[in-house]
């Protein structure tokens, strides 16, 4: 019996702003206060746990110094490259039940290569 593997599009999203939030030297408890969110609120969004608001989108974009369509277009190039390589995506977490989800860190291997093309 082979394993499906796949992911969230939430967990996706949620590896790219991890990755920026990295990069701009915050973590997720300074992140979570500047948009007004508990720490534990906002971990389960960057685990594609809970998904984003349109509101939460604008804040952590410009709290990163980008813009929404950036954080969306990065997550559907990394959705591009994961689907290429056999995951698959579901669209929400109760579509992906009996998956083995895949770790944030190979989520997060696809974007950090497609940063260099």
């Amino acid at each position: 019996m082979s394993r499906v593997t796949g992911t969230t599009y939430q967990a996706i999203v949620g590896e790219v702003i991890v990755l920026h939030r990295k990069e701009h030297g915050l973590n997720q408890f300074e992140l979570a206060e500047s948009l007004g969110m508990s720490q534990s609120a906002w971990s389960r969004v960057e685990k594609g746990i809970s998904s984003l608001t349109l509101e939460q989108l604008s804040k952590v974009s410009k709290v990163l110094g980008l813009l929404p369509n950036e954080i969306i277009s990065k997550a559907d190039q990394a959705r591009k490259e994961l689907e290429a390589s056999g995951v698959s995506i579901a669209e929400n977490k109760s579509d992906a039940i009996g998956w083995l989800l895949l770790g944030a860190a190979a989520i997060a291997l696809v974007i950090l290569a497609s940063k260099g093309k």
